[in-house]
Protein backbone atom coordinates (compact mmCIF):
# COMPACT_ATOMS: atom_id res chain seq x y z
CA UNK A 1 0.00 0.00 0.00
CA UNK A 2 2.79 2.32 0.49
CA UNK A 3 4.06 2.61 -2.59
CA UNK A 4 0.35 3.68 -4.41
CA UNK A 5 -0.17 6.28 -1.38
CA UNK A 6 3.56 7.64 -2.24
CA UNK A 7 2.78 7.90 -6.30
CA UNK A 8 -0.16 9.36 -5.30
CA UNK A 9 1.65 12.18 -3.30
CA UNK A 10 2.88 13.83 -6.55
CA UNK A 11 -0.15 14.66 -7.74
CA UNK A 12 -1.18 16.11 -4.19
CA UNK A 13 1.91 18.27 -3.86
CA UNK A 14 1.56 19.69 -7.52
CA UNK A 15 -2.20 20.85 -6.51
CA UNK A 16 -1.02 22.16 -3.32
CA UNK A 17 1.48 24.22 -4.85
CA UNK A 18 -1.07 25.60 -7.74
CA UNK A 19 -3.45 26.30 -4.94
CA UNK A 20 -1.05 28.44 -2.44
CA UNK A 21 1.79 29.66 -4.28
CA UNK A 22 0.90 32.80 -4.02
CA UNK A 23 1.06 33.17 -0.42
CA UNK A 24 4.74 32.28 -0.61
CA UNK A 25 6.29 30.86 -3.69
CA UNK A 26 9.69 30.51 -2.83
CA UNK A 27 8.98 28.29 -0.16
CA UNK A 28 6.42 26.14 -2.02
CA UNK A 29 8.82 25.60 -4.51
CA UNK A 30 11.56 24.16 -1.94
CA UNK A 31 8.87 22.15 -0.14
CA UNK A 32 7.26 20.77 -4.30
CA UNK A 33 10.88 19.76 -5.30
CA UNK A 34 12.08 18.12 -1.51
CA UNK A 35 8.45 16.28 -1.91
CA UNK A 36 9.38 15.18 -5.07
CA UNK A 37 12.69 14.05 -4.24
CA UNK A 38 11.44 12.08 -0.96
CA UNK A 39 9.20 10.30 -3.33
CA UNK A 40 11.32 9.42 -6.22
CA UNK A 41 13.89 8.45 -3.03
CA UNK A 42 11.26 6.01 -1.77
CA UNK A 43 10.21 4.44 -5.33
CA UNK A 44 13.25 3.87 -6.33
CA UNK A 45 14.78 2.57 -2.48
CA UNK A 46 11.93 -0.01 -1.79
CA UNK A 47 12.31 -3.32 -2.26
CA UNK A 48 8.77 -4.99 -2.41
CA UNK A 49 9.41 -5.87 -5.95
CA UNK A 50 12.65 -7.62 -5.31
CA UNK A 51 10.77 -9.32 -2.69
CA UNK A 52 7.95 -10.54 -5.07
CA UNK A 53 10.14 -11.61 -7.76
CA UNK A 54 12.30 -13.38 -5.07
CA UNK A 55 9.15 -14.99 -3.47
CA UNK A 56 8.05 -16.38 -6.95
CA UNK A 57 11.17 -17.96 -7.37
CA UNK A 58 11.58 -19.19 -3.91
CA UNK A 59 7.50 -21.17 -4.94
CA UNK A 60 9.00 -22.21 -8.03
CA UNK A 61 12.14 -23.72 -6.50
CA UNK A 62 12.23 -27.39 -6.93
CA UNK A 63 15.11 -28.35 -4.00
CA UNK A 64 15.65 -27.55 -0.71
CA UNK A 65 18.81 -25.98 -2.26
CA UNK A 66 17.46 -23.65 -4.22
CA UNK A 67 15.16 -22.38 -1.33
CA UNK A 68 17.56 -22.00 0.77
CA UNK A 69 19.25 -19.77 -1.80
CA UNK A 70 16.01 -17.68 -2.49
CA UNK A 71 15.21 -16.88 1.25
CA UNK A 72 18.96 -16.24 1.86
CA UNK A 73 18.32 -13.21 -0.84
CA UNK A 74 15.17 -12.19 0.83
CA UNK A 75 16.59 -11.86 4.32
CA UNK A 76 19.53 -10.09 3.20
CA UNK A 77 17.40 -7.83 1.25
CA UNK A 78 15.52 -7.39 4.33
CA UNK A 79 18.45 -6.46 6.81
CA UNK A 80 19.68 -4.03 4.19
CA UNK A 81 16.70 -2.10 4.63
CA UNK A 82 16.56 -2.07 7.66
CA UNK A 83 20.12 -0.56 7.84
CA UNK A 84 19.54 2.50 6.07
CA UNK A 85 18.29 5.10 8.57
CA UNK A 86 20.50 7.46 6.64
CA UNK A 87 19.73 6.22 3.02
CA UNK A 88 17.46 4.45 0.77
CA UNK A 89 13.77 5.17 1.73
CA UNK A 90 14.02 6.56 5.20
CA UNK A 91 15.61 9.43 3.47
CA UNK A 92 12.15 9.67 1.46
CA UNK A 93 10.52 10.01 4.72
CA UNK A 94 13.03 12.68 5.55
CA UNK A 95 12.60 14.99 2.64
CA UNK A 96 8.73 14.37 2.32
CA UNK A 97 8.39 15.42 6.61
CA UNK A 98 10.21 18.43 5.80
CA UNK A 99 8.16 19.57 2.57
CA UNK A 100 5.07 18.71 4.35
CA UNK A 101 6.09 20.72 7.13
CA UNK A 102 6.94 23.80 4.88
CA UNK A 103 3.38 23.32 3.20
CA UNK A 104 1.75 23.30 6.92
CA UNK A 105 3.18 26.53 7.81
CA UNK A 106 2.33 28.26 3.60
CA UNK A 107 -1.08 26.55 4.30
CA UNK A 108 -1.60 28.94 7.69
CA UNK A 109 -0.80 31.84 5.94
CA UNK A 110 -3.22 31.21 3.07
CA UNK A 111 -7.08 31.55 3.32
CA UNK A 112 -7.36 28.83 0.96
CA UNK A 113 -7.08 25.82 3.83
CA UNK A 114 -8.57 26.13 7.33
CA UNK A 115 -6.16 27.12 9.80
CA UNK A 116 -7.13 23.20 11.30
CA UNK A 117 -5.67 21.64 8.14
CA UNK A 118 -2.74 23.84 8.65
CA UNK A 119 -2.46 22.48 12.21
CA UNK A 120 -2.81 19.31 11.70
CA UNK A 121 -0.14 18.91 8.78
CA UNK A 122 2.12 20.65 11.20
CA UNK A 123 1.44 17.96 13.62
CA UNK A 124 1.77 14.87 11.41
CA UNK A 125 4.92 15.72 9.52
CA UNK A 126 5.95 16.73 12.63
CA UNK A 127 5.86 13.56 13.96
CA UNK A 128 7.16 11.79 10.90
CA UNK A 129 9.73 13.72 11.60
CA UNK A 130 10.67 12.85 14.94
CA UNK A 131 9.96 9.17 13.52
CA UNK A 132 12.58 9.67 11.23
CA UNK A 133 15.18 10.79 13.86
CA UNK A 134 13.88 7.99 16.37
CA UNK A 135 14.58 5.58 13.84
CA UNK A 136 18.45 7.00 13.17
CA UNK A 137 18.45 7.20 17.24
CA UNK A 138 16.51 4.42 18.80
CA UNK A 139 15.78 1.34 16.86
CA UNK A 140 12.41 0.30 18.63
CA UNK A 141 9.79 -1.95 17.06
CA UNK A 142 7.40 -0.50 19.78
CA UNK A 143 8.06 2.88 19.24
CA UNK A 144 8.02 2.63 15.40
CA UNK A 145 3.97 0.80 16.05
CA UNK A 146 2.73 4.00 17.88
CA UNK A 147 4.46 6.22 15.74
CA UNK A 148 3.17 4.79 12.46
CA UNK A 149 -0.29 4.50 14.03
CA UNK A 150 -0.52 8.12 15.11
CA UNK A 151 1.43 9.65 12.19
CA UNK A 152 -0.91 7.45 10.05
CA UNK A 153 -4.48 8.41 11.67
CA UNK A 154 -3.12 11.96 11.09
CA UNK A 155 -1.92 11.68 7.76
CA UNK A 156 -5.48 10.37 6.84
CA UNK A 157 -7.14 13.31 8.04
CA UNK A 158 -4.89 15.68 6.59
CA UNK A 159 -5.41 14.35 3.35
CA UNK A 160 -9.33 13.86 3.67
CA UNK A 161 -9.40 17.67 4.37
CA UNK A 162 -7.27 18.27 1.11
CA UNK A 163 -9.64 16.01 -0.79
CA UNK A 164 -12.57 18.45 0.56
CA UNK A 165 -10.09 21.31 -0.83
CA UNK A 166 -9.93 19.80 -4.42
CA UNK A 167 -13.52 18.46 -4.33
Amino acid sequence: MEIPGYALFVPMFLAIYVAIRRVNESYMVIATILAIIGITVFLTTNNPFTLLSLSNQYAAATTDAQRSLFLAAGQAIIANTNQRAFGGFNMGLLFMSVAGLIVSFVMLRSNIFSKATAYVGILAFTISLAEYFRLVLVPSELILLLMIAIASGLHGFYSLSLCSFVL
